[in-house]
């Protein structure tokens, strides 16, 4: 009985020995992320966390989400109607990846409530879960194309499209600073990708009194010191996308800012034409007479600087 015992006591142990053993392992194994903080603001109004440079965006006030809300309420009441599938959406900027006391999360939590408490008669898409800071130029206020696979199939889950993203080739552009280059920032130039395929290379691109060429990328970008318009040329008042290869019928409207420029070419597998508006460049009392509004798919994505700020949405 007492070897029964000795030995139930010894089995035990070695038990607890192994579990104690495998759970130190475990947590020496475990890579702990630490969050990245935010370092004073500078005089040029950037501040940095880690190697991303971020530029301060204007204090928060309520009534901006208010106002948002009212945008899109008349907007839709104006122009869209049953028929069309509606949806928003809110793109956060560099800061929400960064303990800071310039603009917390909690601000964006305010902003979101109230957008969806005001907004009518559309669906909202979350992006947030889908993007982190790994995922925007570190000079620049934008976010990387060849990282925004996540937010075309969220994008596509709500909206009722399956893009193939296997099909699109990376082109790789060496030497790139953003906008952030001229605040006198000191910092190493990083890649700029973009990302090809038949319906980029096809597509029918128009942009509202400036050019029409075949193909969505404006190689001439380049030459200037904002390469990031490449894509769609940048801010414009309109553009149109015709999609040759596509002939579903399906066509898209994003009321957007630069950051729609280059998730619009990731979609164009999904609808025969899109069209993006840019409220900054052109006032909603004159949309009716630039747009035929009929059963679009209808899509407001917008960067949480201009949501904060939108009394510049005309």
């Amino acid at each position: 009985m007492k070897k029964k015992g000795i030995m139930g006591i010894s089995v035990i142990c070695l038990l607890c020995l192994s579990i104690g053993l495998a759970v130190f392992i475990k947590k020496g194994n475990d890579k702990k992320v630490e969050p990245l903080v935010a370092s004073e603001v500078g005089e040029n109004g950037i501040f940095s966390a880690g190697d991303y440079f971020i530029l301060a965006m204007d204090k928060y006030e309520e009534n901006y989400s208010h106002l948002m809300s009212k945008k899109l309420n008349e907007i839709s009441k104006l122009y869209l109607n049953d028929t069309m599938k509606k949806f928003y959406s809110v793109v956060p900027e560099k800061s929400y990846f960064v303990e800071n006391d310039i603009f917390p999360r909690e601000n964006y939590d305010s902003m979101l409530s109230i957008l969806k408490e005001e907004v009518k008669g559309m669906e909202y898409i979350d992006l947030f879960g889908t993007l982190s800071i790994s995922d925007y130029y570190k000079t620049d206020l934008h976010w990387k194309q060849e990282k925004l696979f996540p937010v075309v199939e969220k994008l596509g889950k709500s909206m009722d499209f399956k893009i193939n993203t296997k099909n699109f080739k990376e082109n790789i552009i060496d030497d790139y600073y953003g906008v952030y280059k001229g605040y006198g920032i000191e910092a190493k130039s990083e890649t700029l990708t973009y990302l090809t395929n038949d319906y980029t290379q096809n597509a029918l691109v128009s942009v509202f009194d400036v050019a029409e060429q075949t193909g969505v990328y404006f190689m001439n970008a380049f030459n200037t010191d904002v390469w990031y318009n490449m894509f769609l040329s940048g801010p414009n008042p309109l553009i149109t996308i015709e999609n040759p290869a596509v002939t579903n019928g399906r066509e898209l409207i994003i009321f957007g800012d630069s950051f729609s420029s280059s998730l619009t070419p990731l979609l164009l597998e999904a609808y025969q034409k899109i069209t993006l508006i840019d409220l900054r460049f052109v006032a909603t009392q004159y949309l009716g007479e630039i747009i035929d509004f009929t059963s679009q798919d209808v899509l407001f994505l917008y960067n949480a600087q201009i949501v904060n700020r939108c009394a510049m949405l005309r």
